[in-house]
């Protein structure tokens, strides 16, 4: 009888007492990994906030950059200086097929009279770029209305050098009447005029 009672006692627990533990045991499994979880979104918490507040500062930074960009452009395109800085391009640069070499005009701010041309097509001399021997080349080269320059490569099936005339300087070479100094941000260059000294010669109407 005493036997009967105790295995009935044993299944009881296993039933009752024992599915509850596991029950439990679950729970404290669940638990400890939901709390493992927020731990980890609380630390990334902190993070995310600052991040968020760097990035904030970075675009208000890079608006700001731009917007001072945008008005050096203006003053720049406004600037009576780059008209000088253009003029001594276009007298450096022979003009193909013009037949006006020998008329003179005025040269207008970029936003002048079109119908003295807005763009210049001609020639300049560019030392080549080796290493053992440097050499004078032909490069045909364009001054556009938008103040960029285009140096032509020797194999023209190539796009051209572009150089923004709007955020670079030019100076004349005083040893030598052909050449000006072209400065950039990027490069140095000292181009020469292929047809003798640019200074004291008649501006040339542009190609249209």
């Amino acid at each position: 009888m005493f036997q009967y009672l105790i295995k009935v006692n044993d299944i009881k627990t296993k039933k009752g007492i024992e599915l509850l533990q596991h029950l439990v045991e679950y729970y404290h499994a669940q638990t400890n990994y939901f709390q493992d979880g927020l731990k980890t979104i609380q630390h990334f918490g902190s993070y995310v906030a600052d991040l968020s507040i760097k990035l904030q500062k970075i675009r208000q930074k890079q608006d700001e950059e731009k917007r001072r960009l945008t008005e050096l452009r203006t003053l720049l395109r406004n600037a009576p200086g780059l008209d000088k800085e253009l003029f001594i391009l276009f007298q450096a640069m022979n003009t193909s097929g013009s037949s006006d070499r020998g008329t003179g005009y005025s040269l207008h701010q970029l936003q002048g009279d079109k119908q003295h041309g807005v763009t210049r097509t001609g020639h300049l001399l560019k030392k080549s770029e080796g290493k053992v021997r440097r050499v004078w080349q032909k490069r045909r080269c364009q001054v556009q209305a938008e103040g960029f320059l285009d140096i032509c490569h020797a194999d023209e099936t190539k796009p051209p050098s572009k150089v923004n005339l709007l955020t670079c300087q030019i100076k004349l070479v005083p040893e030598d009447r052909r050449c000006f100094d072209l400065i950039s941000c990027s490069q140095n260059m000292t181009p020469q005029s292929s047809a003798g000294s640019i200074l004291g010669r008649s501006p040339v109407r542009p190609e249209y």
